[in-house]
């Protein structure tokens, strides 16, 4: 065998016909996607991480993973008007226009169901929640003194500056306490510097949850119009009690 016979039996066997290759162009371009997927699912755990070191949890609760607003029961037209707010927060923050959003009422009206379909919403989009109750936060803060705890106060309310929604549950229904009060003015603080969204929901009025927050931290809460939604209709438990 000569060395052209050689030469052509090494030689790869042909592509198909059908088959083009990629140009530089498309490889440099599925290169880049591809970087961008490994930063994105990067991203993605990191976030996952910071809210389990918080909370010991993932960002909602088994009970709220299900919320969506396709599920939410409207039989008045406040509860309508309830969730076409909702659905107009969160088009509004998909648009990077970032502002607070109130939920106001008694328990049992429906402002964690909105709340967490707007937190899966969210989450699906790879970015990170956070919905906990005041009372929770304050345990876990408390867990911070602790001479074995892996985090310290200052380094919790630093995180909690970090996920991309952060929605205290329960304002208003935890004891008046000094130190309660600082804590939730200084993440709301540092959050609205940041340019980060908030979601409160509480059983207070206007008037109630400036008492309990003070005006410097409601004004922050209210930037760039915020939506402030009053669920003031009868609890859904207390109906299905009497049913």
């Amino acid at each position: 065998m000569n060395m052209m016979d050689r030469l052509q039996r090494a030689m790869p066997t042909a592509m198909p016909s059908h088959i083009k290759p990629m140009s530089r162009e498309e490889v440099d371009a599925h290169g880049r996607r591809q970087v961008q997927e490994f930063h994105r699912t990067n991203r993605e755990k990191y976030r996952e991480n910071v809210v389990k070191t918080l909370l010991g949890r993932a960002g909602l609760r088994e009970t709220h993973k299900q919320c969506s607003f396709d599920n939410y029961c409207v039989t008045c037209a406040e509860q309508s008007n309830a969730l076409v707010n909702a659905k107009a927060w969160l088009n509004r923050y998909k648009q990077h226009d970032i502002c607070s959003f109130i939920f106001a009422g008694t328990t049992g009206t429906g402002k964690n169901h909105l709340a967490s379909a707007i937190a899966n919403e969210i989450t699906a989009n790879g970015q990170s929640v956070l919905l906990v109750t005041v009372n929770e936060l304050m345990i876990r803060m408390r867990d911070t003194y602790r001479d074995n705890s892996p985090i310290s106060e200052r380094e919790l309310i630093e995180r909690l500056s970090t996920v991309d929604l952060l929605i205290l549950d329960e304002i208003g229904l935890q004891r008046s306490n000094d130190n309660e009060a600082l804590t939730i003015n200084t993440i709301i603080d540092n959050r609205s510097s940041d340019g980060l969204a908030i979601g409160i929901l509480t059983n207070l009025n206007y008037n109630e949850l400036v008492k309990q927050l003070g005006e410097r931290v409601i004004d922050r809460l209210k930037i760039n119009q915020a939506h402030w939604v009053e669920f003031n209709w009868a609890s859904y438990r207390s109906n299905a009690s009497e049913a």
